[in-house]
C-alpha cells in the first residue's frame, strides 16, 4: 500500500476542523493540531502553508503526514493491511506508541488493534473527560479492521 492509497482513510477519520474543549490536543484540522501545524511551518519556512491549520487543505497536510507519520512509523515497509493499521494507529496514538505495540504484536494485526482498543477503553476509565470520545475510537477500529479485511476475534 502506499501513502497515496492510505491517506484518504486517515483523512476521512480525522474530519475537518475542530475545536472540542474535551480534546486535550486541541483545535485540529484533518487530525493536525495548531500545535504540530506550527512546529511543521518553522521547519518548512519556505513552503507557501497558511499559518492557521484551519486554514489547511488536504493536500497541505498530507506531506506531514507522510514524514511525521507514515514515514516516521515505517509503514511504507509493510504490506497493504499492517501497513494501513500501522499509519492510522500513529496518526491516532502517536508514532512512539504505535511502533511499539507494532513490535510487540506483528504480524498479527488483529492482535495490535486489540492492543490499541485495550489502550483507549483504559484511557477513557482513567480520563473521565474522554469517555465520550470512546465509542468514535472503538469505530474507527471497526472501520479500519473492515479496510483491510481482520476480523476481531
Amino acid at each position: 500500500m502506499s501513502f497515496e492509497t492510505a491517506l484518504p482513510f486517515i483523512l476521512a477519520r480525522e474530519g475537518g476542523r475542530v475545536d472540542d474543549p474535551a480534546d486535550p490536543g486541541g483545535r485540529t484540522n484533518f487530525g493536525i493540531t495548531q500545535r504540530t501545524w506550527d512546529a511543521w511551518l518553522a521547519a518548512h519556512p519556505d513552503d507557501d502553508l497558511p499559518s492557521d491549520v484551519w486554514d489547511a487543505l488536504p493536500d497541505e497536510v498530507a506531506p506531514l503526514y507522510q514524514t511525521n507519520y507514515w514515514d516516521a512509523a515505517g509503514c511504507g515497509a509493510l504490506s497493504d493491511g499492517p501497513a494501513l493499521a500501522l499509519f492510522d494507529t500513529a496518526v491516532n496514538c502517536g508514532v512512539s506508541r504505535a511502533v511499539d505495540w507494532w513490535k510487540h504484536a506483528a504480524p498479527n494485526v488483529d492482535q495490535f488493534l486489540t492492543i490499541r482498543e485495550n489502550y483507549y477503553e483504559t484511557l477513557a476509565h482513567n480520563h473521565p473527560s474522554l469517555q465520550k470520545f470512546l465509542a468514535g475510537w472503538l469505530k474507527r477500529i471497526t472501520l479500519l479492521r473492515a479496510a483491510i479485511s481482520v476480523e476481531a476475534q
